[in-house]
């Protein structure tokens, strides 16, 4: 039998855009409008990110009763560790969007899939002939741009797309997509990968009519270029008891402070896999969020693949790359503490 990597578990992560250590306001995918977060897959166990925190106890004496007779006091807190991820580019992208500070996406598109559809009912259903198939292999993805005509409005729905996967698999997925006003519009993308489209439904139009066009993603080129400031990540971890029940552990303020990207192709496996080295604040226990993604299958991720002076090189059997950003968490004293029930007053 030939041995199978086992990915243990999922986790999300968002890139803070508003302030250090406030998590995106949202809980939508990336793909979905305004969405800011990001699902990946890891290999790191449970506890891979540790919560740290000093504690102060109480010792006894001789005579007293034994030890930890009072509650233990709080004291510094953080949380660090590392996640080893396979490199797919949009989870890379963002990595090292955070790590060196700014990245310009650009799309290579296929022949539109639909080039005007018109919405004027719920449900509205593209299928058959109304649908271009792709001229390349396979979609990695899709992008849906819907544009409400004046005058009209759109209630918030839905885009379901259904097809086959390159396995020739039957997959569908479903888009949550936004309420719109007279000449509003918005952009989603698929999560999945297609080789064929066979329909395509839209839920929420109300008035009026609208205009949808869905492209064909052959690829999506990724230039990141170094600034003067390091981005932060907010972590969602689920499937922790020690969060609560219902609960999860959001990490917050996620510095990294170091990024790698490695791969050995005399590894049965030969992934390219990238490890965020993480530090930054104390988690917080936060509800479960109530928009949860279908289990995905994960894309295959870059194996061994070189060039060197545009020129393909065998030669190279494995590699690491080690970017050392510079960030570092700073200890500081936060919030307030609780006054004792007496006061101390003096001269000099």
């Amino acid at each position: 039998m030939t041995e199978q990597a086992t990915w243990l578990r999922w986790l999300r992560m968002g890139r803070e855009d508003v302030a250090w250590g406030t998590a995106p306001a949202n809980e939508l995918e990336y793909n979905m409008n305004s969405g800011k977060w990001m699902s990946f897959i890891t290999a790191s166990p449970l506890g891979a990110l540790k919560r740290i925190e000093a504690k102060h106890r109480s010792k006894g004496a001789t005579g007293q009763r034994s030890i930890d007779q009072h509650v233990p006091v709080s004291a510094a807190h953080r949380s660090e560790g590392s996640l080893e991820i396979p490199f797919v580019s949009d989870v890379g992208g963002l990595l090292l969007r955070c790590a060196l500070g700014a990245d310009s996406a650009a799309d290579t598109n296929d022949a539109a899939i639909i080039t005007a559809g018109v919405v004027d009912e719920t449900p509205e259903t593209f299928d058959g002939g109304e649908l271009t198939q792709p001229t390349a292999t396979k979609y990695p993805y899709v992008k849906f741009v819907l544009t409400e005509n004046t005058p009209g409005t759109a209630n918030a729905g839905t885009i379901v797309i259904t097809g086959t996967d390159p396995a020739d698999r039957t997959i569908s997925e479903t888009i949550v997509t936004p309420a719109l006003t007279a000449a509003q519009s918005y952009t989603v993308y698929s999560k999945l990968s297609y080789k064929t489209v066979t329909s395509i439904v839209v839920t929420g139009w109300a008035t009026g009519t609208a205009a949808l066009t869905a492209t064909g993603i052959v690829q999506t080129a990724h230039t990141i270029t170094c600034a003067d400031t390091s981005g932060s990540l907010s972590i969602d971890e689920h499937s922790d008891p020690a969060a609560g029940s219902g609960n999860i552990w959001r990490y917050t303020g996620m510095a990294i402070p170091q990024l790698n990207l490695a791969f050995a192709a005399t590894e049965e496996e030969g992934l390219f896999v990238i490890t965020p080295t993480l530090a930054g604040k104390f988690p917080t226990a936060v509800a479960d969020p109530t928009y949860r993604l279908p289990p995905l299958t994960p894309w295959p991720s870059w194996v061994c693949s070189v060039t060197r002076g545009g020129v393909a090189n065998a030669k190279i059997q494995a590699a690491n790359f080690q970017i050392n950003t510079g960030t570092r968490l700073r200890r500081a004293a936060t919030g307030s503490q609780d006054q004792p029930a007496w006061s101390m007053a003096g001269a000099r």
